[in-house]
């Protein structure tokens, strides 16, 4: 019995090496090394939700997602605390362009709703557009772009930007209850 047992992990070892190598022919890992991207490694696996008839589940849930993406973008432009945290889970995660990274609803909400220096920003416009979206059993990946417009205002300083251009890249976790919510968002200026 020891023996049969040690065999079949034998077997399987092989098997994930084979697995391994023959990943690694298939798909290619691309490197960088430029003055602005040291050390920087791609892997470009194999596309999914490519096929010409997707199941009507992976339908629903797409539209699922973009419906919480439009939500949250509604309520990111109407500055609306608490329609903006029903798209997020408890423990997500903002990483801002030139910040550091944001985790839990009490730290983002004194990112976006309250700040040590009593300054606020508002947006005034805010379009947006869907780049790309990924969805697997239980997880999503949208990159989005957006234009928007705002101002900052802290003590007598005004601070106004017009059109300004952000990538969003937004990490998407199904709930037990069957819904989406966003887990991660990272943006940056363009």
């Amino acid at each position: 019995m020891n023996t049969l047992f040690l065999g079949l992990i034998i077997l399987i070892s092989h098997s994930m090496i084979a697995q391994s190598e023959e990943f690694n022919k298939n798909n290619s890992i691309k490197s960088f090394s430029q003055s602005s991207l040291e050390n920087v490694t791609i892997l470009n696996p194999t596309r999914r939700n490519l096929s010409e008839k997707p199941s009507i589940t992976y339908v629903k849930d797409t539209e699922n997602i973009k419906n919480i993406l439009g939500e949250f973008f509604k309520a990111l432009l109407e500055n609306h605390e608490k329609s903006l945290f029903k798209t997020f889970t408890e423990n997500a995660v903002i990483l801002p362009s030139g910040c550091t990274a944001k985790q839990g609803w009490t730290s983002i909400k004194k990112y976006w709703f309250t700040s040590d220096d009593a300054s606020k920003t508002t947006i005034t416009k805010l379009k947006y557009a869907i780049e790309d979206i990924k969805v697997d059993l239980n997880t999503a990946i949208i990159r989005a772009t957006t234009v928007q417009s705002d101002f900052y205002v802290a003590g007598k300083l005004r601070a106004e930007r017009n059109d300004l251009k952000q990538n969003y890249l937004i990490y998407f976790e199904r709930q037990l209850d069957n819904t989406w919510l966003i887990n991660t968002l990272m943006w940056s200026d363009i």
